[in-house]
């Protein structure tokens, strides 16, 4: 009885052992044959891996590009107020040291009409000569803020845009006038409708 029973334990530990056998070796079979569609599910996720990675690379690169640009843009702005500014105040300093030509400009710009009739015709060429300066200046901020170098606001914040009304542009406008390039005359005479009459 003993016996028997060893054996039928024996018979069954071996069939169990056999059946296990049977499936690890179909498990790996199964594998074996799937491991080609698994390489190649692996490539591609690497493929796919590296096309994320550069795509983040070139954004990254944009961005840092961006940044440069607007730093670059802030700068040549902050140049071109600087330049700009320096060039007004080198027009005043020279009016300022040179008397005769600062009472010119005075008369040229007094309300009183007889003042500027009575200069001489060398007198008016020298004002107009010194108004001509000016505007070459204005011109400058006028096409800098046309091509969006610098925003509209930098005709006032430079000191522009009460210019085209004064009497000194206004009774110099005959002679400067035909000297300045046709678009910008075109703006001065809208900003200063009275400029079209000289």
């Amino acid at each position: 009885m003993g016996c028997s029973c060893r054996r039928n334990l024996g018979g069954q530990l071996a069939g169990v052992l056999e059946g296990a056998a049977a499936d690890f070796r179909a498990v790996r079979r199964r594998e074996m044959s799937s491991a080609p569609e698994r390489g190649a599910m692996r490539k591609t996720s690497m493929r796919q891996l590296a096309e994320i990675a550069a795509a983040l690379g070139v954004v990254a690169s944009l961005v840092f590009v961006g940044l440069e640009l607007r730093d670059n843009s802030r700068a040549a702005r902050a140049a071109a107020y600087q330049e700009l500014g320096l060039a007004a105040a080198d027009s005043w300093l020279m009016k300022a040291s040179d008397r005769e030509l600062n009472d010119l400009v005075e008369i040229a710009d007094a309300d009183d009409p007889a003042e500027w009739e009575a200069l001489t015709v060398s007198d008016r060429r020298l004002v107009a000569s010194y108004v001509q300066g000016l505007l070459r200046q204005y011109e400058t901020v006028f096409l800098q803020v046309n091509e969006k170098l610098l925003p509209a606001a930098a005709m006032e914040s430079l000191g522009w845009n009460g210019f085209s009304d004064t009497n000194l542009l206004v009774r110099t406008w005959p002679a400067v006038g035909k000297r300045t390039t046709p678009g910008f005359a075109a703006y001065l005479e809208e900003m200063s409708p009275q400029l079209r009459t000289r």
